[in-house]
């Protein structure tokens, strides 16, 4: 009986921790990239209750380089379709929107039409937003700072109210920083001190 009620209360408490998991949105990058080489990085939401439609917008910073020239968003997919967060429901199909190349923003959106009850996000099985390239110049030498716009963050009930735990969601977004390749930046500054000591001859 003792081992009966354990059970059932171990298992009542697997179900709160799991009804009660705060959802999670984030940027998965790599550590490292290399100057004039495309690199890709997902974006990922999981533990999301009753989601029906999201618009999130990133942004793409660096201190070094040209915005739009030296480091930009190349394209935004759903390569993983299984995983997609919407897949399997009809939607009004997946879309993003490159804002400007100055800014170096990207808006990825979407929303369900047939499914009012909205979907829950599984961490590994349906959390993905957004596979998004991101491409540089070979010139391009600083860490790249990938974050969310949290005043342009939107993720949504049927009833266009927030889902549940969107206000710490807002309040724990990280962003990702990518730093160029320990090889990449050796060469680039081995450049730059060579620039700099011709000039110095010259003088």
């Amino acid at each position: 009986m003792l081992v009966r009620l354990f059970a059932c209360a171990a298992f009542a408490l697997v179900l709160t921790a799991s009804a009660s998991a705060a959802p999670s949105l984030s940027i998965q990058a790599p550590g490292s990239y290399t100057p004039g080489t495309p690199f890709a990085c997902t974006v990922v939401l999981s533990g999301a209750e009753s989601l029906f439609s999201y618009n999130a917008e990133l942004v793409l910073a660096s201190g070094s380089g040209a915005a739009g020239t030296d480091f930009y968003f190349q394209s935004a997919t759903v390569a993983a379709a299984p995983r997609y967060l919407f897949s399997g429901e009809n939607t009004d199909g997946f879309a993003y929107n490159t804002l400007g190349p100055a800014n170096v923003r990207l808006t990825l959106g979407d929303f369900l039409t047939d499914n009012f009850l909205g979907v829950t996000t599984t961490a590994g099985q349906n959390d993905l937003i957004a596979t998004v390239q991101v491409a540089t110049s070979a010139s391009q030498t600083g860490p790249l700072t990938l974050s969310f716009d949290a005043a342009g963050l939107e993720l949504d009930t049927f009833d266009a109210g927030p889902i549940a735990g969107f206000a710490g969601l807002t309040s724990s977004l990280a962003p990702a920083v990518v730093a160029p390749e320990p090889a990449s930046l050796t060469l680039a500054l081995a450049g730059l001190a060579a620039t700099w000591f011709g000039r110095r001859r010259r003088e």
